[in-house]
């Protein structure tokens, strides 16, 4: 004997159980290419601290201190280690080389960098100052650093937004 009611049950419950499904597995996964751009805002912010306690730039991201409460990442959204390089001009750089793991490309596959000065323009240490992060990020489509000094390189980052930024 046909039951529209049982197959109108049957179906509700797959539905049901097809949202659920989807809901765990979407629902809070964050993008390769923000969690990218949070270990590295994470990444400057232990830097940051390293250089408040030492007096120095740490030489590689490995030495940087833990964060309680915080993934302490140096790896990028892809799970590559973050690019860390201190130019000879007291330039701090982290990158990313994207989807792809290649030097530049477009979308997914593009680099993501932030930079920021380490050294004030007279020479004295700006990372491990209290306003280091505020002051000394380089955002070479605005022109400089974000308390308007001149840039000391120019970096290439995402189009439009802030440095190392994709909107």
């Amino acid at each position: 004997m046909f039951r529209p009611a049982r197959i109108i049950l049957a179906l509700a419950l797959a539905l049901v159980a097809a949202c659920v499904w989807w809901f765990l597995r979407y629902w809070d996964v964050i993008p390769p290419d923000s969690m990218t751009i949070t270990a590295m805002v994470e990444t400057f912010a232990r830097i940051n601290i390293y250089a408040e306690t030492n007096r120095s730039i740490p030489l590689s991201l490995n030495v940087l201190p833990k964060r309680e409460g915080y993934a302490n990442r140096t790896a990028d959204g892809w799970g590559r280690p973050l690019l860390y390089t201190v130019g000879a001009d007291g330039v701090i750089t982290l990158t990313s080389n994207g989807a792809d793991a290649k030097p530049g490309g477009e979308g997914l596959d593009a680099d993501v960098s932030q930079s920021y000065h380490c050294r004030r323009p007279d020479g004295s240490l700006w990372v491990g100052s209290s306003m280091w992060i505020v002051e000394a990020e380089i955002h070479p489509q605005l022109g400089g650093a974000a308390n308007g000094s001149q840039p000391i390189r120019s970096e290439t980052n995402r189009t439009s937004g802030a440095a190392g930024s994709r909107r």
